[in-house]
Parts: structure tokens; C-alpha cells; sequence
């Protein structure tokens, strides 16, 4: 695959505009519309649930009445997320073994605006010595919330203390989501509480296994 990261890219806009900045918001999402659509691709791929959300269906209230709303429509349908890319396109025979115990969380956006959770639990199962245990509520919210977290931030930790809770019961090493401000979130619960129980990104997992894979002799 040819894997082309536009410099005129720019933040997806969703700090500013779940905040009630639509201005803001909007000048963000054009500037992406316009980089993405310099050249044709396949897909635009994600590694963030809220990122995605925002490209693929939350552009369309920004841009009801900018010119760009044509190209952001063409665009929107090739947004996917890392797992989702992996699942449709890459070969997880590759995988190699990864003693690794896992959990995983449910970001909102992911599942709830893109409609993403059988695909990790795919990826995981296809890795040879993983091992996970499903949390109680895992698409529960963490308490992040975008800038929620910052502005109401007692009332985040008491939602983040539930999610904490779920992670902890299942005595697994590390709690796995596809969304970055999940992680500040959660990592910080997890800090708090002196927890041993670390935080990894999807595509670092997938990253490890592929790893591990080339080690044992399977090509990628």
C-alpha cells in the first residue's frame, strides 16, 4: 500500500467545535476537505474514533453551506479506522505470538459514530497467544469526553473511576482502545490509583504482532 500523509492537514476540528466554537470547527474542516481532496485515494484511514466521527458523518453540519460540501461527501465514504483497515485488508495470518493480556474499551466515537467494535476483537483473537477478557460496560464512557474532562473534571473522575473499576475486576495487564483522548483519561485513572495495568493503543497491538511475526519467520 501507498501511504501518503498530507502536509496541509490539519486537527479534525472536534476540540473546537463539540465545545460550541463552529467557527472555528469549520474553517478546520475545509482546510481537511481541501488537503484530502488534493489527490484521489482509496481510503483515509484513522487511528482516533472522535478524528473519524468528525471526517466521516460530523462535517456534514459544518459544511451544510460551504462550497465544499460536494468534495467532503466524496470524501466522508472513504473514511475507516485502523481496525477496520486491517480486517479488509491485511493478511492476520502474519501475526505472531504475543503474550499479552488484554481488555478493551469501547470509545464512544468508535463504536457509537463509527460503528467499530467486532473489528479489534477480530484482530485480537487472530493473535496467536493473546489473551482477552471482555470488562464489564465496555462501551461504557471513560468520563473524557473531549474537553468535558477539562471543564468538569471531578465529575469525569467520578466516571472514570466506574471505567477504572471494570478495567481493574478483570486482572488483565492492559486495558487496548482506538481513541487518543480515552487514553489521556483512562492512563490518568490508572496513574492515580498507582494501577499496574498499562494502556495501548490498537495499533500498537497490531504494530507488536506483526513485529512478532517477522521474527518467527512470517513474512508481512
Amino acid at each position: 500500500y501507498d501511504v501518503i500523509m498530507p502536509e496541509e492537514q490539519c486537527c479534525c476540528g472536534a476540540p473546537a467545535f463539540i465545545s460550541g466554537d463552529a467557527d472555528t470547527g469549520r474553517v478546520l474542516a475545509e482546510q481537511n476537505t481541501r488537503a484530502f481532496s488534493a489527490e484521489q485515494y482509496d481510503h483515509i484511514v484513522t487511528g482516533c474514533g472522535t478524528c473519524g466521527t468528525a471526517l466521516q458523518s460530523e462535517y456534514k453540519f459544518l459544511l451544510e453551506e460551504s462550497p465544499l460540501l460536494g468534495e467532503w461527501n466524496k470524501l466522508s465514504a472513504k473514511v475507516i479506522d485502523i481496525a477496520q483497515f486491517v480486517v479488509r485488508y491485511c493478511d492476520m495470518s502474519k501475526f505472531g505470538t504475543l503474550s499479552l493480556k488484554i481488555t478493551h474499551h469501547d470509545a464512544c466515537h468508535l463504536i457509537r459514530g463509527m460503528s467499530v467494535s467486532a473489528e479489534p476483537r477480530q484482530i485480537f483473537r487472530a493473535i496467536p497467544g493473546l489473551q482477552l477478557v471482555e470488562m464489564q460496560d465496555a462501551d461504557r464512557c471513560c468520563g473524557c469526553g473531549g474537553s468535558f474532562s477539562a471543564v468538569y473534571y471531578d465529575l469525569s473522575r467520578q466516571i472514570n473511576d466506574k471505567k477504572i473499576d471494570n478495567i481493574e475486576a478483570t486482572k488483565m495487564d492492559y486495558v487496548v482502545a482506538g481513541c487518543s483522548a480515552c487514553r489521556m483519561h483512562i492512563a490518568d485513572g490508572l496513574s492515580q490509583r498507582n494501577s499496574p495495568v498499562k494502556f495501548l493503543h490498537t495499533a500498537e497491538v497490531i504494530a507488536m504482532a506483526y513485529d512478532a511475526g517477522k521474527k518467527e519467520g512470517k513474512s508481512c
